[in-house]
Order: C-alpha cells, then sequence, then structure tokens
C-alpha cells in the first residue's frame, strides 16, 4: 500500500465510525468487512477488548445502545505511518457527550497493524478520558 492509500484507509474508516456511532443509523456485522478482519484484535489501555467480527460488533453496539453519542475529532493531530507500511500511528481526539448531556475529551494514540490484503488487524490504542 502507499502511503496516501494508509491515509485513505484510516481517515475512511474514521469517518464511518462517525456515522455508525449514532443509533439512528443502521449497522450491522457485514459492516465491518471492509475495513477490518475477521481476527482483528483491539486492544485499550493493555486490554484485549476485542479479538473476531463478533466481539468488535458486539464493543460497537454496545456503545451506540448507551445514550452517549462519540465523534472523532478530525484532522488528525498527527499521523504516521511505518517504513514498510505495516502499521501507522494516529493521535487524535474523541469528543463524547453523554445521555445527561456531559460532554468530555477522549484523547487517543492508535497504532494500527494493516493486513496484507489492505485491511485493518489489529489496533492498539492508548486512552485518557477527561473531565
Amino acid at each position: 500500500m502507499t502511503n496516501q492509500a494508509i491515509i485513505n484507509l484510516i481517515t475512511s474508516m474514521y469517518m464511518w465510525f462517525n456515522q455508525i456511532a449514532d443509533p439512528a443509523i443502521p449497522f450491522q456485522k457485514a459492516d465491518l468487512e471492509k475495513y477490518f478482519t475477521p481476527t482483528f484484535i483491539m486492544q485499550m489501555n493493555d486490554k484485549i477488548i476485542t479479538q473476531d467480527y463478533m466481539s468488535l460488533f458486539s464493543h460497537f453496539e454496545e456503545f451506540r445502545s448507551s445514550g452517549s453519542l462519540l465523534k472523532i475529532v478530525m484532522p488528525f493531530q498527527e499521523f504516521f505511518i511505518s517504513e514498510d507500511k505495516k502499521k501507522c500511528v494516529v493521535r487524535y481526539n474523541i469528543n463524547k457527550t453523554t445521555k445527561d448531556g456531559k460532554n468530555h475529551i477522549i484523547k487517543v494514540i492508535a497504532i494500527w497493524h494493516i493486513s496484507q490484503d489492505g485491511r485493518l488487524n489489529r489496533m492498539n490504542e492508548v486512552v485518557n478520558f477527561e473531565n
């Protein structure tokens, strides 16, 4: 993959995430196939959160039904791509509005592992919840 293809992949995925974070927008497990491998692993602050489509789908459904709204802030604060094009690091904020109307900022540094087929197969995330 080229650097631009990696930037496009990550940007497109986060734009999609911002849409499906709204529970009014339909979301199906099949939607995951565009961006993630079937064995996708999400690790947050050293804890494995998801390890396949089913657990990733459940994770997304959990926050969609929580009453909180999440929005990835773009453009990203920083974006680095490894020389071998197998990883990229993205630093960004998430704006979170809880169901009682309180606003929070979540600061994220995400290390993405990119599979040979151009999808994401792992995310190691360091997250700081503010407010």
